[in-house]
């Protein structure tokens, strides 16, 4: 057995794992516990704040008079999104992007009407999870050759 292949492999399967599990909790925000925060998470942020989050896209309604799509992520927190009529949202995707607070009408520190709009687009989470998983099956191959390895 081949200690240092068998570490490195057992490191790098760790590493996976821990990126598979802990990289959107840490970097971004749920859209479903932005949503929770109070009110749809209005209340809690300041005009112009952004903030990275992550969901699954659970409906698309289209608003062509005014060329707005709006998109609801996990069922609870509502995204506008201007002017980008030639991309296409999917139902069932998991998508992350950064949103902007806006509020239209304030009165003192009572909003009394904002929204979440996009600030550029949602990428899809597929493509940075099969990294994560890219990593956790190197860590398994690396350590299986170092298992096996005299």
């Amino acid at each position: 057995m081949e200690k240092k292949f068998f570490s490195i492999g057992v490191t790098l399967l760790l590493l996976g794992i821990f990126l598979i599990f802990a990289f959107w909790p840490i970097t971004a925000t749920s859209a479903r516990a932005l949503a929770e925060e109070s009110d749809d998470g209005y209340e809690e942020h300041e005009t112009g704040e952004t903030v990275r989050v992550y969901g699954t896209i659970t409906d698309v309604t289209e608003i062509s008079l005014l060329n707005r799509v709006v998109v609801e992520l996990d069922g609870e927190l509502s995204i506008e999104i201007e002017g980008q009529e030639e991309i296409e949202y999917v139902e069932g995707e998991e998508v992350y992007g950064e949103i902007e607070h806006v509020d239209v009408i304030s009165f003192e520190e009572l909003d009394l009407f904002s929204y979440w709009r996009l600030e550029g687009e949602l990428n899809s989470k597929r493509t940075i999870d099969f990294l994560f998983y890219g990593v956790a099956g190197a860590g398994i191959a690396v350590a299986a050759v170092g298992a096996v390895k005299e």
